[in-house]
């Protein structure tokens, strides 16, 4: 078995971003639990097609490369970007993507629009 490569990578991971971790009431708005939480990102622009949780095709803008594995959602994690994004605060992923080899899940893409 091989030593994970996200520690390797450290130095690429320079950048916040913070997660809220919650769930969705039954008038389908988001209500935090817990305390928000801060993983080491990469961000980069992406304009692609994604297919969000209700399989509608999105225009995504935004990718965060998180450096590990988190279990990050688009229902139950609402997230906020560094101050030169507009708009930053309490966005929703349309998209978490986790990547993985022979050894299991490495690190997760949360997708923005």
């Amino acid at each position: 078995m091989s030593a994970p490569i996200i520690p390797y990578l450290a130095d690429m991971f320079a950048e916040k971003l913070t997660v809220q971790p919650g769930a969705l009431d039954a008038y389908g708005n988001f209500a935090p639990s817990g305390a928000s939480f801060e993983v080491d990102c990469h961000y980069s622009g992406q304009t692609r097609l994604v297919r969000d949780p209700s399989g509608r095709e999105v225009t995504s803008s935004l990718k965060a490369t998180v450096a590990g594995v988190f279990g990050l959602t688009v229902e139950a994690h609402r997230y906020t970007l560094p101050a030169r994004f507009k708009p930053r605060e309490n966005l929703t992923a349309i998209a978490v993507p986790h990547a993985a080899d022979e050894n299991g899940s490495h690190h997760e893409s949360v997708i923005f629009p």
